[in-house]
Order: structure tokens, then C-alpha cells, then sequence
């Protein structure tokens, strides 16, 4: 029945034309709807750029604030590692104060830490780290100074490298630069069997022991080079060991983009960076790991020793035997008794540090010394090469090199405090060195008589 009733409805004339209304209402309302969506859209089309650059400046936006928690966790990280060494630090607060030391050496450095009698100038790294890419000299960075070896070489003559170079090139606006093929040197990735004698021990060294320097390494292959952006000097010290005065050449006169310095070699002469030990020690900042490390093995060692004298005697034999460079047992002995009685006057105690190797050469030493004339000997564990080298500058208070041709050795004293007192063999005859690789206030020793040592001038 109400179908039929509806039927009906829609079946009238009424009906129809009101049907008919009703449609054309509804067309017209669809076609203005569609105009209206095609203004938006050509709206929208007009104004994407604008949004596009919105949207970039809101990316933009996201990323610093990205970037801002990414640096606030690099700081907290820093900020974390650096209490670990404070708190290792304080193991050993009677020690005489590094920051009394006169030359203000320490102060200079500019860092912002705690004052502890004990803490290491080499162990602040972390308080440096966004200041030390100032050190090679930004705006140099087009500018270059290499040399042309490819072949690695132990750690100490590593370091000597590049602080000779990074002395030479900092007075003309040259950075440092390595031919390629040494990274595989400080990165680990030359082959073992094309390590050259003890040069085998250093994989990956440098980037380990200090992650700084490693990041300012550069590498150029020497193939990509235009012949016109190289000037080659040839003549320039030749000698391992001799300084050569590097104001002759008059770099800041080229305008090549590199100078090569041609068969050279070791540079193994502090002349070259003469006056730049503060910036030695930025460069040379030893690793947090290995700062621990040491730190650690330190307040273990000296736990029941924290107020005498550490004199530290490094010794080399191995491979050094054969040229005739080995330390000799009997200077050895007689000069860890003659610096005893000239120190113990002004530092009281003196305990005595037999660093090396060579574990019964120590022993022999430790058999045969007077046992009256210190305080305590110890024999440290040998451990990496970066955390002996960091063990001198962070438990030593003064220094004896008996092989006086290592450069290792030379390194430990080197970045050491200031005024440590620096001992070391004048027997030099055999070895490619003099005097004047030594700095002038480090003290030559002579054995004579085969019994009695004296101040070699």
C-alpha cells in the first residue's frame, strides 16, 4: 500500500516539475563546487614555492634542534669521561703540584678544569677538542707542506714528522700534508707483512693513542696533482737529524698550493718546532682510553707510595743491539746513582721506575742497585706503546734516556712538564744524534772509568 501511495505521489504533474527543480538545483550546485575546487587548486599550485620554502625552513628547524641534542650528548659523553679522570686523578693528590710550576706552562693552555696536584697536561684532550682544529691554522687549508716517503716507521719517528712539519709550515701558512699510502700506516691497513722491523707493532697507532692528531691527518695522491699546483724543493736536510733552518727556503714566497720537500726523510730534530711545545701537547692529546688506563694502573702501583720522587729510567735493547745504540748496563747503574744523590737533597724520597722490554735487563738493575739509596723500585707491566708513552707523562716527576737514539724515549721527556728533570746518555758516538738534539736544559751523563758517571758539559 505505501508504495502504491508514493507511486502515485510521483506520477502527478506537480510532482514532475518538482522533480525536475530539484535536479537543476543540484547540477548548478555541482558545477559552482567545481569551480571552487579548481581556484583552490590554482591557489595552491601559485603558493608551493612559498610552502616548499616553509616546509625547508620548518626541516631546517628540526635539524639544528637535532643537531642541539646531538651536541648537548656529545658534552654530557665529554663532561662524563672527563669526571672518570678527575676522580682517577685524585688517587694521588700529594704529589708535587704541576700548576706551581714556574714556567706557567700549565696555565697557558688556557683549560678549565679542577686543580689537581696530579693531573697531566697530556689528559685534557677532552677540554681542547673544539678549539684544536685552530692549531693548523684554518684558514692555511688550501696551502700545503708533504714530504715524499711512503713508508711507515715506529711511533716516536711518526710524531716527530708531523711536528716537524707542522713547525715548518705554521710560519708560512702550510698545513701538513701526507702522501697517500701513509694512512695505512696510522688507520691499520697496510698489509703486516709490508711492515718494516718494529714497525709492525703500529696498526692503527696514532688514530688508538691520539684520536686528535688523527683527525687532522690529510692524504693526497700525488697522481691527481697538477704539475702546476706543485713547487719540489730538493736540498733541504737530508740529514735524519740535523736541523736544517727552514727560513732559507722562503715559503711564504711560493704560490703553489703544495711544496714538496724532496729525500727528506726523519726530521728528527726539535729545532724545526722549537718554541711550539704548548701546541706539542694540544696536538699529542692522548685518549680518554687510554688516560683511564693509565690513570688506573698508576693509583694501583703507587698505592702505598704517594709522596716519593718517581724517577723513571726507560731503557731499549732489541733491535737497537746490533747498531750499538742499546742501553748499557753498567751507565745505567751508576747514573740511576748519581741522579738519586743529586735529587734527594731537593725532593726527599726518590722511588725508582724501570720502564722497557727487556724484563731481565730490569731485574739485573734491580738485583745490583744500592737498595739504601731509594725509596721503592718498581717494574711496571709492559703494556701498549700509547699508555707506556702516557705512563711517563702522568707518573714520572724526572726522566733517564739510556738509549739515547731512541726517539720513543725522547718523546716520553719531551711531553713531560715543564723543569722535570731530563737525564740523558752523552754516549752518542755510534748513533746519528748530538747535543743539539736535546733541549738545552736536559742533562748529558758520561760514564768514565767504567765506574763513575759526570756531567758530559
Amino acid at each position: 500500500m505505501p508504495q502504491l501511495y508514493f507511486n502515485r505521489i510521483l506520477g502527478t504533474p506537480k510532482c514532475l516539475l518538482l522533480t525536475a527543480v530539484c535536479s537543476l538545483i543540484i547540477v548548478t550546485v555541482l558545477f559552482l563546487h567545481r569551480d571552487r575546487l579548481s581556484t583552490r587548486g590554482q591557489a595552491a599550485t601559485s603558493n608551493s614555492t612559498s610552502n616548499n620554502q616553509q616546509g625547508d625552513s620548518v626541516l631546517n628547524m628540526m635539524k639544528q634542534k637535532q643537531h642541539e641534542q646531538i651536541e648537548t650528548s656529545w658534552v654530557e659523553q665529554q663532561e662524563r669521561d672527563l669526571a672518570e679522570l678527575l676522580a682517577l686523578a685524585k688517587c694521588d693528590n700529594t704529589l708535587p703540584s704541576i700548576e706551581s710550576d714556574e714556567s706557567g706552562n700549565d696555565k697557558s693552555l688556557g683549560l678549565k678544569l679542577l686543580p689537581l696536584n696530579d693531573w697531566s697536561v697530556m689528559c685534557r684532550g677532552i677540554s681542547i677538542e673544539r678549539d684544536f682544529d685552530s692549531l693548523m691554522r684554518p684558514h692555511c687549508r688550501d696551502r700545503y707542506l708533504l714530504l715524499d716517503y711512503t713508508y711507515c716507521s715506529g711511533l716516536g719517528n711518526q710524531m716527530y714528522r708531523l711536528a716537524s712539519m707542522y713547525g715548518i709550515g705554521r710560519a708560512a701558512c702550510r698545513r701538513p700534508i701526507f702522501v697517500k699510502g701513509v694512512q695505512e700506516c696510522v688507520h691499520g691497513e697496510r698489509k703486516k707483512e709490508l711492515w718494516r722491523h718494529h714497525d709492525r707493532e703500529t696498526p692503527d697507532e696514532i688514530e688508538r693513542i691520539f684520536p686528535l692528531y688523527s683527525t687532522q691527518l690529510k692524504y693526497v695522491d700525488l697522481n691527481a696533482i697538477k704539475p702546476s699546483d706543485i713547487h719540489y724543493i730538493e736540498g733541504f736536510s737530508n740529514h735524519c737529524c740535523k736541523y736544517d733552518d727552514p727560513g732559507r727556503l722562503k715559503l711564504h714566497q711560493i704560490n703553489e698550493k703544495y711544496v714538496q720537500l724532496k729525500k727528506v726523510d726523519y726530521l728528527q730534530n726539535y729545532k724545526f718546532f722549537d718554541g711550539r711545545r704548548k701546541d706539542m701537547r694540544k696536538i699529542f692529546q692522548f685518549s680518554p682510553n687510554v688516560c683511564k688506563n693509565v690513570l688506573s694502573a698508576k693509583c694501583k702501583l703507587f698505592e702505598s707510595d704517594r709522596s716519593s720522587h718517581k724517577l723513571c729510567v726507560h731503557n731499549r735493547l732489541s733491535d737497537f743491539i746490533q747498531s750499538g745504540w742499546a742501553s748499557d748496563f753498567m751507565f745505567t747503574l751508576r747514573s740511576i746513582e748519581y741522579i738519586i744523590n743529586e735529587l734527594k737533597p731537593k725532593y726527599g724520597g726518590i722511588s725508582v721506575l724501570l720502564l722497557g722490554a727487556e724484563k731481565d735487563f730490569l731485574h739485573k738493575i734491580q738485583q745490583n742497585l744500592n737498595k739504601t739509596l731509594y725509596t721503592k723500585m718498581y717494574i711496571p707491566e709492559s703494556s701498549s706503546r700509547g699508555e707506556d708513552l702516557a705512563f711517563a707523562t702522568i707518573a714520572c716527576n724526572s726522566m733517564l734516556i739510556t738509549a739515547p737514539a731512541s726517539t720513543f724515549s725522547w718523546w716520553m721527556a719531551y711531553l713531560m712538564p715543564d723543569n722535570s728533570p731530563i737525564y740523558y746518555s752523552a754516549h752518542l758516538e755510534k748513533t746519528y744524534r748530538g747535543k743539539d738534539n736535546f733541549l738545552k736544559e736536559w742533562i748529558p751523563l758520561r760514564l768514565i772509568d767504567g765506574k763513575t758517571i759526570i756531567r758530559d758539559g
